[in-house]
């Protein structure tokens, strides 16, 4: 067994001193004075709201990312499924972390394939106790009307 390399080692004391500073804050009930209220100090660290991109094409899905992610989103994961299947979709949505709150479908999904897909993330989303969650779906409508550059921003 080889050892463990160093970025991984990074990578799980991160998450390890994340969660410990979440504890003793929620703990301790550490806030911060600004003018305009209390806030937690942990305020500025939440995670971004996680999604799941059902996708074939990487890289406009990093395109998407990069738009998003000032607004509080990040796309976690991309699921590859040709053809769509949506046991994948079940499996991807149960082992996750974080959990995903938004599934994203590319255009190259079918609007069946798109139902079948809000119905999964319905039952993900009420076995896991998910409130505010839904699924988007990047019509052909929409990507030929704001083209691939508007894209981003209609997400």
């Amino acid at each position: 067994m080889r050892p463990p390399q160093p970025p991984l080692m990074i990578a799980v004391l991160s998450a390890g001193l994340y969660l410990v500073w979440e504890f003793l804050s929620v703990t301790l009930n550490l806030t911060v004075e600004t003018p305009q209220a209390k806030q937690p100090l942990t305020a500025g660290l939440r995670a971004p709201i996680s999604v799941l991109s059902l996708s074939q094409n990487r890289t406009f899905v990093r395109a998407i990312h990069e738009h998003i992610e000032p607004r509080g989103f990040a796309i976690g994961n991309i699921l590859e499924s040709s053809p769509f299947s949506s046991n994948e979709l079940t499996l991807a949505l149960k082992v996750l972390e974080p959990r995903p709150q938004v599934v994203l479908v590319g255009r190259g999904y079918s609007e069946d394939e798109t139902s079948i897909a809000r119905q999964v993330f319905a039952d993900y989303a009420a076995d896991v106790g998910i409130e505010k969650g839904t699924v988007i779906k990047i019509t052909s409508e929409v990507f030929n009307e704001v083209g691939k550059d508007g894209v981003p921003a209609q997400v």
